[in-house]
């Protein structure tokens, strides 16, 4: 997914853009779902996570208001003060619903072309899964080679229980030391009494006939586990040791993690893997194009990439640890606008985020938004509504 980089001054896109150049990928997985574990829910993050909320909410409703929104504003998709051509967007509010986990409002825009523009605001925490450095199997909390712990890519349960261990802080040294003792057999042997989930996350190597968490061993990268995306890059060759060049590397592409579960209301309203959206900080006016390419838990609306955060905050500098990951969080609010049913638009494949910076300024151009300023304007209009 692409950031927009005509949005920032010139001396962070430049900055950025090196950073993202020298950023290698791994030498020489699979699709997967995170209803168990994902990147932002252990006990250890939670000091840092944004919104808790729990208040039940009443679920989908349609809306008889039918407000127009309309633009005249002429010129070339992208650029903010083009006189030369005219454009008008025709979008109106369809239905309006709640992300009842968090009480969120969600709401959902058509034009008279049946595309659709789903909005709503939440913070984001961050999501590291699909680069190499994100886990390492000894350095399990994050502190010296890997950016998260190893609890946002596992679930440990004590046989019987549905309670993940790696959620609580009264368990999670438990779940750490079920994890050491399953790697210390050489990830053949999980202690007695309990049950580990790891490969909705880890990427499966089969050795011997048994399946193990996949462990680059060589290159810059050697040592650390291979971890999946979703979406994937659709790699036919060159997908890298333990495919982890066929994922979409949160460090190099802006994203976002879909809320999991097929009965939240954004999945509803029809957003999916791989569909393009427009994250918008409403603080400092930054605006970043991006995809979807994960699933997450079905509480947590808000999740990003390292790359997308790091855009919407204005940062740099890539984090190099679990500490500086949980950093990137975003404090406010962002603005997330979803192009549901956008996942084939224009396809190009491997994602970079040049290509998905040209796939959704091609779509809001096509939906009638003819600058960027415009489609900022949209949203400044409609976040009153997400409450």
């Amino acid at each position: 997914m692409k950031n927009n980089y005509k949005h920032f001054p010139l001396s962070i896109a430049l900055a950025s853009f090196i950073l993202f150049m020298i950023m290698p990928s791994c030498s020489n997985h699979h699709d997967k779902s995170k209803n168990q574990a994902n990147s932002s829910s252990s006990a250890d993050q939670a000091e840092t996570t944004g919104d808790p909320g729990l208040t039940p909410g009443t679920g989908n409703t349609r809306l008889d208001s039918q407000a127009v929104i309309t633009g005249n504003n002429a010129g070339n998709p992208g650029t903010a003060d083009s006189t030369n051509a005219s454009y008008t967007n025709s979008f109106s509010l369809k239905e309006k619903g709640l992300f009842e986990p968090q009480n969120k409002a969600v709401i959902l825009f058509s034009d008279s072309a049946d595309n659709g523009l789903i909005l709503f605001k939440t913070k984001l925490q961050v999501n590291t899964d699909g680069t190499p450095i994100s886990y390492h199997p000894y350095d399990l909390t994050g502190s010296e080679k890997a950016i998260n712990t190893i609890g946002n890519a596992i679930a440990v349960y004590k046989n019987g229980s549905q309670t993940n261990l790696c959620l609580s802080r009264d368990t999670y040294s438990e779940a750490l030391d079920v994890f050491k003792k399953f790697r210390d057999s050489d990830f053949e042997t999980i202690p007695e009494g309990y049950k580990i989930i790891w490969k909705n996350v880890l990427i499966p190597e089969k050795i011997n006939g048994i399946e193990k968490p996949c462990i680059i061993k060589t290159g810059e990268y050697k040592g650390y586990f291979s971890s999946a995306t979703s979406l994937t890059n659709g790699l036919s060759g060159d997908k890298g040791e333990c495919e982890c060049n066929n994922q979409v590397n949160p460090l190099k592409v802006p994203a976002l993690v879909l809320a999991g579960g097929s009965d939240n209301i954004v999945r509803k309203f029809g957003a999916n893997t791989g569909d393009l959206l427009v994250a918008y900080n409403p603080e400092n006016k930054n605006i970043v194009y991006a995809v979807i390419n994960d699933l997450g838990p079905k509480h947590n609306l808000g999740e990003g990439s390292v790359l997308l955060n790091m855009k919407l905050l204005n940062i740099t500098e890539f984090p190099k640890t679990r500490k500086d990951t949980y950093k990137l969080a975003t404090p406010g609010d962002i603005v997330i606008a979803i192009l549901p049913g956008s996942k084939g638009y224009d396809l190009q494949r491997p994602y970079t985020a040049e290509n998905i910076h040209e796939r959704v300024t091609k779509w809001l151009s096509k939906a009638g938004f003819a600058t960027e300023n415009e489609f900022i304007g949209f949203i400044e209009k409609n976040k009153e509504e997400l409450k």
